[in-house]
């Protein structure tokens, strides 16, 4: 096979510089010179044109100076007929006037290197429209040699996008010029749509570079691109990539343009600098959304601005988020639920295409992860009522209306094709019962629960709308008086009961802390064998309106006995709790609260080991308001001193009566003692003693900070003793005593005494006397 044969042509005059290989093709002597004939088939020319482009970047606002890189080489390749091609520089360019280029592919053909890292094939019937001679004018001014390639009935040949080069080591370049964004996608939509041809009005070759003009509009599966492109003499002057996408997480259609265009500014010397804008339109202003999907409480969101300008530039024009200045931008949403318009503002992420799987990957990184934003999902503040839960368009599932503080967005990818839809992933919601019953802000990072998000379409949707992370909800002993409230952990928002978990315990230990006491002293957790689902579930529930009212309110029975307590035998022994707030004074003071704690039915055995007394409770009340004194009743059905005690059994039978008498109320900041007083006229006879305007008191303290509940009797005091009468022998005397609960409970004061005496006179006539004997007995501990 003949070899390869390269020729250069140079022709200063017009500028002509090509390099033509003629391949399959041999020299020979013709009549006017050397000429080229085929050899047989296959014979072709190569003509290869230098750089016909060069890349530039977009220099900075302010800043005139720019870098560049020029193209590859573009070649024309021709088929050779059997007529000779003289071997000179007109013989040449005669010969490209005469055949016709092969159409270029993306291995071979006719391809040209516009713009820089750009293959563009020629398409078939193209011919090259040139002079062979130089064409000098009258002026002596000689046109710069060029060739334009032009179809049939002389319109510009069009040109296929066939692939984009590699950047090897000008990546980092490649990213400040018009196309820097776009290589990528340019790549995928050729690939996808082989042969689709540009339309093209401009395209001419010369040694100086390329006049070129020509536009693309790409449809399909790759998503959607229109490129519009122009130079002159190699040099971009307008390049224009509009990129169509979506805006997620809502879906609405929008589109990216990034145009360059080459203009003068004025300064000193003045420069034709090339500027690049970026604007974002939204070309689906409106969606509409179906019930069916209940992660998604909107039926309608519309979108603003329209248009938004002056964007900078992404670092991927695939996948980003849309700034200005550095900043996120943030679009106006106006989503509607249940007829109800909420507004909120967010920035969204731009995708091109219809959609990805890994799209809510990235958007729950957020603009953070690029910009100095805060990072994570984007939080959209709504700070009012709205329906997390729809039945209509118009209508609301009762108590599905939640004070909403903020929304985060996410998308979950479609069943039935490519697309994603929106979902909530997340709610700030405010709930006045929280706020009141713990004085904190009240704000829950909720999510809408499991069971509402599967309830298909057209079905009533569950009790339960919201889940959030446990929250423990404790109140202190200064809340709940003589009954200690249960570390309630809520993690469910019900329609009916409010805040509430979805898994009750039923063992007490988990619901109460160790030190959680009845009356200070006995453990909870021991009273209580099972926590009854139906009747041992703590609740809150509040009122609506401006002005909420909260109220925490639990009940259970007690059934196991625990050191020195004990349910009374034949009845319901039960602790109960409510507390209820109300909103916070205008001042910003705490908000007032109203606690009430009772417990029914049971009975004291102090101390538990060697029992000194024995006290049974028909019920005990404590009362506490914000702001004022608390206050304690209870009622005794019987009191009995045993063991140690005995001898004073008789006192002992006028203690049943005092749980009936008005106490009178001492209150500090640890402890309530009620203390109830009572005359008992009527003698009372113990063993050898007779007691006469004996004074009965009894007082019961209750500690707010777990100290042992404290009983105390009086029976007369040292300043006030009974009457004693002892056969002859008259005085007076008192007892006090003070038994305490509790593993260090007992008798804990016993402090009395008897004292009387007798004055004897006699007279015998001859002898008188007086006999004085006094007698006592003294007692304490």
């Amino acid at each position: 096979m003949t070899e390869p044969v390269t020729s250069l042509v140079l022709r200063p005059p017009d500028l002509v510089r090509v390099t033509v290989t003629a391949v399959g093709l041999a020299e020979q002597e013709g009549a006017a010179g050397p000429e080229l004939v085929s050899t047989g088939p296959g014979g072709r020319l190569v003509v290869e044109f230098a750089a016909q482009h060069i890349a530039e970047t977009a220099p900075p606002p302010g800043s005139s100076s720019s870098e560049g890189r020029p193209a590859g080489p573009s070649r024309l390749e021709f088929p050779v007929d059997d007529r000779p091609i003289p071997l000179s520089g007109s013989g040449l360019l005669t010969a490209m006037g005469r055949l016709r280029p092969v159409p270029g592919t993306a291995a071979d053909g006719s391809t040209l290197e516009i713009p820089w890292r750009v293959l563009l094939g020629l398409v078939a019937d193209t011919t090259c429209v040139h002079r062979a001679a130089p064409a000098t004018g009258s002026g002596g001014v000689t046109e710069l040699w060029h060739t334009r390639l032009v179809a049939d009935g002389g319109a510009y040949a069009s040109v296929s996008p066939l692939r984009t080069l590699p950047l090897g080591g000008d990546a980092g370049f490649a990213g400040g010029t018009p196309l820097g964004g776009f290589f990528d996608r340019i790549d995928a939509q050729a690939a996808a749509h082989p042969g689709q041809p540009m339309a093209v009005d401009r395209l001419i070759l010369s040694a100086s570079g390329a006049w070129f003009g020509g536009s693309i509009s790409w449809r399909g599966d790759a998503g959607e691109l229109d490129w519009t492109h122009r130079a002159a003499m190699g040099r971009d002057f307008y390049v224009r990539v509009l990129e169509t996408g979506v805006l997620f997480p809502f879906g609405h259609r929008a589109s990216f343009v990034e145009t360059y265009e080459r203009r003068f500014e004025s300064g000193d010397a003045p420069v034709a600098v090339l500027r690049g804008t970026r604007s974002l339109v939204i070309t689906e202003p409106a969606r509409d959304f179906d019930l069916a999907e209940r992660q998604f409480p909107f039926q309608h969101v519309e979108l603003a601005p329209l248009m938004v300008d002056g964007l900078d530039q992404p670092a991927d024009t695939t996948t980003f988020w849309p700034t200005r200045g550095g900043a996120p931008v943030l679009f106006s949403v106006h989503a509607r639920a249940a007829g109800d318009v909420v507004e909120m503002a967010l920035p969204l992420l731009f995708h091109a295409g219809a959609g990805s799987d890994q799209l809510d990957a990235v958007y729950a990184q957020g603009p953070g992860a690029v910009h100095d934003a805060a990072a994570g999902r984007p939080q959209a503040s709504v700070g009012r009522f709205m329906a997390v839960a729809v039945k209509s368009p118009t209508e609301a599932f009762d108590g599905a209306v939640q004070h909403v503080r903020s929304l985060t967005f996410g998308g979950k990818p479609v069943a039935d094709g490519p697309g994603f839809h929106p979902v909530v992933t997340g709610l700030e919601v405010m709930l006045p019962a929280v706020r009141q019953l713990l004085g904190a802000d009240g704000i829950l990072n909720a999510q809408l629960s499991d069971e509402l998000v599967q309830t298909p379409a057209g079905a009533e949707v569950p009790d339960v709308l919201l889940k959030f992370d446990t929250l423990p909800l404790k109140f202190g002993s200064a809340r709940a008086g003589v009954v200690a409230a249960p570390n309630m952990n809520v993690n469910r928002i019900s329609r009916t009961l409010g805040p509430i978990t979805d898994r009750l315990p039923t063992d007490p230990a988990e619901l109460f802390p160790p030190d959680a006491n009845l009356l200070g002293v006995f453990p909870l957790r021991e009273l209580i064998s099972r926590i009854s689902p139906e009747h041992g579930r703590p609740t809150i529930t509040w009122s609506g309106g401006d002005h909420p009212v909260a109220t925490l309110t639990w009940a259970q029975e007690l059934t196991q006995p625990s050191g020195p307590f004990a349910p009374t035998t034949g009845a319901t022994c039960q602790v109960g709790l409510t507390v209820t707030t109300k909103p916070a004074a205008a001042n910003g003071g705490p908000p007032p609260v109203v606690t009430d704690g009772t417990v029914s039915n049971f009975t004291l055995s102090i101390p538990p080991q060697d029992t000194l007394v024995e006290l049974d409770f028909r019920e005990l009340k404590f009362h506490a308001e914000t702001g004022a004194l608390p206050t304690t009743s209870f009622s005794i059905g019987g009191a009995r001193l045993t063991g140690s005690l005995a001898f004073v059994q008789k006192l002992q039978q006028a203690l049943p009566q005092v749980g009936d008498a008005a106490p009178a109320i001492e209150v500090s900041d640890k402890a309530i003692k009620a203390t109830f007083a009572a005359a008992v006229p009527s003698p009372l006879s113990m063993g050898a003693f007779t007691l006469r305007n004996i004074r009965l008191q009894a007082a019961i303290t209750l500690s707010f900070v777990n100290e042992p509940v404290l009983v105390e009797f009086s029976f007369a005091s040292r300043e006030q003793p009974f009457l004693v009468v002892v056969s002859a022998f008259g005085g007076g005397g008192y007892l006090e005593l003070a038994i305490g609960a509790g593993d260090s409970g007992g008798l804990q004061r016993f402090v009395g005494s008897l004292e009387f005496g007798a004055c004897a006179a006699m007279d015998f006539g001859v002898a008188s006397g007086e006999v004085h004997v006094f007698g006592g007995v003294t007692f304490t501990k």
